[in-house]
């Protein structure tokens, strides 16, 4: 057998480990170095390419690998500069750029600690106003940290897949089922998921900036990093367009969150030549991700009553979370407030609607209403009519907030 040979079946063998060790699919792999499924297929089966790897791309394979924890620890080094050198690539192993990799994971593991450090001093040392911080985040409009949003495995899947690959995604759902949250964790774990490369904005369409095409203009192009004198604002689209032709030469693709997309349709200005220039920009390398509580479809053929302007986007619909996704939740939430595994079972309980599922808000608040009764004293397990006021209490924040 040639060595070229056991080289490239060495390598194929490492990669096999250690992917199957991050538990990766193929696919998401791919997406993540930035090649296809088929050359990832060609590197695990050892086939003709997978020993001409280049430099740039087996960087990112170990970056990617290293990310979800595929190394052994205490031998990350080790196994990242054995399998650098069955690929067989002339350039040496890089300890620099490795040890910089480290650094970083060490920095934020020290900030996670510190974090849930100062948490357990919370609970721990009775200070009134230290307890009083509620690990709960009911009616909550922003999302405070990534770790903080729970299930929804499968659209977040979908939503990378189709934003790496520049389509355009609707996110569709009810009042406060999470939409915002999921469109703000896209944005916070871009760098990771998609790539450095990838520029995100945010645009809420409800903001006072938005009561006008032009304001709508000036605010996305100020969240690329280009701000816009006001005679270029007034061109409608154009420097928008501009913007997003110099984003894509540069290499960075463009990407537009547009929160409560709905309320566009209920302002004159912006008509069918704005819906219809938004899909030519889409078209064109923009990919948009919206939030709305009705479909992309309905929301523009009232307003203009043309239905194919929008017809670009996939739709993600979000529902109230299953079981699984509630007891996850409750099982996390719970340890960090310090609850007993009776308080969570309440929390579950109080948490859900008739037909036994789950909305997110409605558990966010019955674990921020049982801390709240603890911290305060008002907390009667024991007494029927505490559990009976307790309902009573919670379904009328709830509601409040649906309103």
């Amino acid at each position: 057998m040639r060595t070229r040979d056991i080289d490239r079946n060495r390598f194929s063998t490492l990669l096999g480990q250690l992917y199957t060790r991050a538990t990766l699919t193929q696919e998401e792999l791919a997406r993540r170095v930035g090649v296809s499924s088929a050359a990832v297929r060609n590197w695990l089966r050892g086939d003709e390419g997978g020993h001409g790897i280049t430099v740039e791309k087996l960087r990112k394979v170990i970056e990617t690998l290293f990310q979800a924890d595929a190394f052994v620890k205490g031998e990350e080094e080790t196994e990242a500069r054995e399998f650098w050198q069955s690929s067989g690539v002339k350039a040496a192993f890089d300890e620099r750029w490795f040890r910089g990799l480290q650094q970083a994971a060490e920095a934020e593991q020290s900030t996670l600690d510190l974090r849930n450090g100062q948490r357990a001093q919370a609970e721990g040392t009775g200070d009134e106003h230290q307890t009083s911080r509620s690990v709960f985040f009911f009616n909550v409009h922003t999302l405070p940290d990534p770790t903080e949003f729970y299930g929804r495995v499968k659209e977040c899947f979908i939503l990378e897949e189709r934003t790496y690959n520049g389509a355009s995604t609707s996110i569709v759902g009810p009042n406060k089922i999470g939409k915002t949250w999921l469109m703000q964790y896209l944005r916070l774990t871009a760098p990771q998921k998609l790539g450095k490369q990838f520029r995100v904005g945010y645009v809420d369409a409800l903001s006072p900036s938005c009561m006008t095409v032009e304001g709508f203009i000036t605010l996305a192009a100020k969240q690329f990093g280009v701000p816009l004198a006001p005679e270029y604002a007034e061109q409608g689209l154009t420097p928008l367009e501009q913007t997003v032709a110099n984003l894509l030469n540069e290499k960075q693709p463009p990407v537009l969150c547009i929160d409560r997309f709905e309320t566009f349709a209920t302002r004159p200005a912006f008509d069918q030549h704005f819906f219809g220039g938004l899909r030519a920009l889409a078209q064109a390398g923009l990919c948009l991700i919206t939030t709305s509580k009705r479909r992309l479809v309905d929301i523009v053929t009232e307003a203009t009553h043309v239905s194919s302007l929008i017809n670009i986007f996939d739709q993600i619909v979000l529902e109230p979370f299953n079981e699984k996704e509630a007891k996850d939740f409750v099982k996390k939430k719970g340890m960090q407030a310090g609850f007993s595994e009776q308080e969570c079972s309440y929390m579950l309980h109080y948490g859900q609607l008739e037909d036994r599922s789950w909305p997110p808000l409605r558990l966010q608040l019955a674990g921020q209403m049982l801390f709240e009764d603890k911290n305060v004293g008002d907390y009667h397990p024991d007494d029927p009519h505490y559990w009976r006021c307790f309902a009573e209490r919670l379904e009328e924040r709830y509601r409040g907030v649906l309103r």
